[in-house]
């Protein structure tokens, strides 16, 4: 059986390169990783009872932490480590959006609503097969390529909402956090992608600490898309207007407000 070394070297990204031409750790990528872990805490100090939503915090914890190694170390064991982490945010984030999937067949006008639900099930558990086992051996280009459907994922259902949220009774002004969020998350790729790719064909680009904004921007506009989950398994479990309120880190998050009821039901409660 073949074996790989956890300490055998995967490889550097761009900032590396400003300190020397060979292995080097990176460390404004490995500082601004726990800016993630950061996400994931604030957040399960909200304490919301969603199982998929503690597992999606949880998760960012531990992917801060795996990528600070991953970026200071650049060994494949912690690259690993950094990819499976991501891939188990994207299970949650997935799940949390699934929960809804009937609806959106529903108010798309579809048809056969349990076949398509069956098919979308089974695409997305092999999506995930395939991007464990591209991870496991180590196809860094293809994960990469394939993670990015996952994001694409988002923007859809991001769409979605924007198009059913009267009908859905979730707030415009939690819509406008969802778009807000995709941005971040474009706007991360972004950065990822010039940087990464144009790294050694123009001098500067490595200055821009490209990664360092993948990693706030990723992070903190998922966590404004989580908010819609949130907001409507908060609407399932009770009739109290539920308040958009921002911490001491300027943080959106959601808490019910016991002294006003709702008493137009959204079609989602019906």
């Amino acid at each position: 059986m073949y074996l790989i070394d956890f300490n055998n070297f995967d490889h550097n990204f761009c900032e590396a390169s400003i300190y020397s031409s060979g292995n080097n750790p990176e460390y404004m990528n490995s500082l601004s990783s726990l800016f993630i872990t950061f996400i994931g805490i604030n957040g399960l100090f909200k304490k919301y009872n969603l199982l998929n939503i503690i597992l999606l915090y949880s998760t960012l914890v531990v992917n801060g932490i795996t990528s600070l190694f991953y970026h200071y170390y650049n060994t494949i064991g912690w690259g690993l480590m950094d990819r499976m982490s991501m891939i188990l945010i994207a299970i949650s984030s997935v799940n949390l959006f699934l929960d809804n999937v009937n609806q959106f067949l529903i108010y798309e006008g579809y048809k056969k609503i349990h076949l398509l639900n069956t098919i979308i099930h089974l695409a997305v558990v092999s999506y995930f097969i395939i991007l464990f086992t591209v991870a496991g051996l180590h196809m860094e280009n293809v994960f990469n390529i394939m993670f990015a459907f996952f994001l694409v994922f988002l923007l859809f259902n991001v769409l979605l909402i924007n198009k059913h949220y009267r009908r859905m009774g979730i707030p415009y002004k939690l819509v406008l956090l969802s778009k807000k969020g995709i941005l971040y998350i474009i706007i991360s790729g972004v950065f990822w992608i010039v940087t990464e790719n144009l790294c050694g064909k123009i001098f500067f680009v490595k200055y821009l600490f490209g990664h360092v904004w993948w990693h706030i921007f990723v992070s903190s506009g998922g966590y404004m898309l989580s908010l819609i989950p949130i907001y409507i398994y908060m609407m399932k479990i009770s009739r109290c207007k539920i308040d958009i309120n921002y911490d001491y880190f300027n943080m959106p998050y959601l808490v019910f407000n016991n002294n006003e009821k709702i008493f137009n039901i959204p079609d989602l409660l019906v």
